[in-house]
């Protein structure tokens, strides 16, 4: 009670109480996460069959995914099942989880049985508009594909020569053709360690204090372990060869159960359960936020536009039914977006917000959620602007800079402050992030606004603005706590609670760019709905700034930079053009309307 009383008592007289009993005054006058997860399972985006010819040098897809089952273990020391291994790879590679109808497993073990056949198979990724034409003559790459076997002419590598020169450039002298060759090296090089399957560590080493695990083909390190080892893994690729030809896989599923009865008992210390390796193959045949971008993407298009229409003609009956729909579609995504996240955190052991592909993934998640909470009942645009936000971020954390690969953590991150900290500070990016989206959005309803729809558009306009300033209160304490959290954290790993580290200053920075946003209302000329919807909007480069830039572009011990600078793409100069223009178009349509 005493809590209550105290609570009611902070809670009056505040700006966020106001906002809320002008939300309530505008108001006056205005299937469960299982059948979202089938619906995923089953969807499907185009297969491949495999061809005859290619099914002769196959294994068996039934078998392969019990190979997939097995265990193997990263160069971080990441043990894993194969399965995981091979879809990483193939990605790499590839730039699929499939090939022509096979599966990543059915891949990799199939080509270290076969390797000199899967040599000439062209399944290497290559750019061919970024290579040029005569390197692209030279490597024979067709429909974007190239086998490895064209990086070798008489015992020369094609683009050695190429190579070496590109990484003798900095970063910032790199041309699009440089980059290409040295992705496209690093593509070839994975593909030439699965055929030699140098990487495949599948054998853990006796009373090692390192658990350290070797590959089939590290002779030296088996024989001096155990030389049956040798033999059953030369037996286990024998069978295979014997199986694709007869297709009866019995011996080789006896070798395979070998195997892993030897990983059970030499590794024991450091395998995952049965349970935790399941879940992971799982969570990779889900590819639950793939699959959730574009369905954010699918309803949060479809729910926008409903938006719309509701707000040009709000009395039909069936805009409104589907608008619920939609809000209910949007939860049961959310749900799933839940139950993503805590997937990845069983499967790995740590917070799923700890590189920069979690932290995409999790802001995306919170935008959402922001949307959820300030909709505020009858207000669609908030919350379907955020699903289509949130579809954006997931495609960026899709998208080629980042990777979805499992890691462990570095040892400066293993604490209990990540928990803390990174999650307070990385949600108050969705909030914030929701900010400057309802900003857009009022700037766009003042360029749509005519005298015949005005008194409908400015009820919307003072809605979203209410939310908007609502949304910002809320991001920026939540950023304030996560930077003096962060302070604290700074103060048990390097002994001092401020460094001026790039990342702390633009987490400065931002908090008095929202600061000043915040306040804008009590600043003569400053003042007006206008001015604070345009300032939410611009105000989001500081974040951007802050979560990626400090990250490429300065040096420091949040950043993967090393004062060598990045070129910036094209694209963020053709968006900062596009919202200027947006800006200045919707500041005429505002000015010439109040004329």
């Amino acid at each position: 009670m005493a809590l209550g009383m105290f609570v009611s008592m902070f809670w009056k007289g505040t700006r966020f109480h106001d906002l809320s009993q002008k939300l309530k005054k505008l108001s006056a006058k205005k299937l469960g996460i299982t059948l979202l997860l089938f619906a995923f399972s089953t969807l499907s985006f185009g297969q491949e069959h495999p061809s005859k010819d290619l099914q002769q040098y196959t294994v068996q897809k039934e078998h392969a995914a019990k190979f997939g089952e097995l265990l193997i273990q990263d160069f971080q020391g990441r043990v894993k099942p194969i399965n995981t291994y091979a879809i990483e790879n193939l990605r790499k590679v590839y730039k699929k989880d499939s090939y022509k109808g096979l599966t990543a497993e059915q891949v990799i073990l199939s080509a270290q049985i076969n390797p000199t056949k899967w040599s000439d198979l062209a399944l290497i990724y290559a750019k061919s508009v970024r290579l040029g034409s005569n390197m692209t003559s030279k490597l024979k790459i067709k429909n974007g594909l190239t086998a490895v076997t064209n990086f070798y002419t008489k015992n020369a590598y094609v683009i050695g020569d190429e190579v070496n020169t590109a990484h003798q450039k900095k970063f910032m002298d790199r041309t699009a053709t440089d980059k290409e060759l040295i992705n496209l090296d690093e593509r070839a090089n994975v593909w030439i360690q699965v055929l030699n399957g140098s990487m495949m560590r599948i054998y853990p080493k006796k009373n090692d204090p390192n658990n350290k695990w070797f590959a089939g083909v590290d002779t030296k390190a088996l024989v001096a372990q155990d030389t049956m080892l040798i033999k059953m893994h030369q037996m286990y690729m024998q069978s295979l060869q014997k199986a694709i030809k007869t297709n009866d896989y019995t011996e080789a599923d006896e070798f395979l159960g070998y195997i892993a009865s030897y990983q059970q008992k030499i590794g024991a210390s450091i395998i995952p359960s049965d349970t935790k390796i399941d879940l992971e193959i799982k969570y990779n045949r889900w590819s639950i936020f793939t699959k959730l971008m574009f369905y954010y993407m699918l309803i949060g298009f479809i729910f926008l536009i409903l938006a719309f229409i509701d707000l040009f003609n709000p009395n039909s009956k069936i805009v409104n039914i589907l608008l619920k729909l939609f809000s209910f579609l949007t939860i049961l995504g959310m749900a799933t977006h839940v139950y993503g996240l805590g997937l990845r955190w069983y499967i790995s052991g740590h917070e799923p917000w700890s590189n920069g592909y979690e932290a995409v993934v999790f802001v995306a998640f919170v935008t959402t959620l922001a949307g959820l909470i300030f909709s505020h009942k009858k207000s669609k645009f908030t919350l379907a602007s955020t699903v289509l936000f949130a579809s954006f971020l997931l495609s960026i954390a899709h998208g080629s800079m980042m990777s979805p690969e499992i890691t462990n953590l570095v040892p400066v991150l293993k604490s209990y402050w990540l928990m803390i900290h990174v999650a307070i500070i990385t949600a108050s990016y969705g909030f914030l992030g929701l900010g400057a989206l309802l900003g857009f959005v009022v700037l766009l309803l003042y360029i749509l606004r005519t005298p015949n729809n005005a008194k409908r558009l400015n009820h919307t306009i003072n809605e979203l603005t209410y939310i908007n300033e609502s949304t910002l209160t809320v991001g920026l304490y939540t950023l304030t706590i996560g930077t003096f959290l962060g302070g604290v954290w700074a103060a048990e790993s390097w002994g001092r609670y401020w460094s001026w580290d790039p990342k702390e200053v633009w987490s400065l920075i931002s908090m008095m760019v929202y600061i000043f946003v915040l306040h804008m209302r009590l600043v003569p000329g400053l003042r007006g709905k206008f001015a604070f919807n345009t300032a939410s909007l611009f105000s989001i480069a500081t974040l951007i700034m802050t979560f990626f830039g400090v990250n490429f572009y300065l040096s420091g011990m949040h950043s993967y930079a090393t004062g060598d600078p990045v070129p910036i793409p094209n694209w963020i100069y053709f968006a900062i053009a596009f919202f200027v223009v947006f800006a200045m178009v919707s500041y005429w349509r505002y000015k010439s309307f109040k004329k």
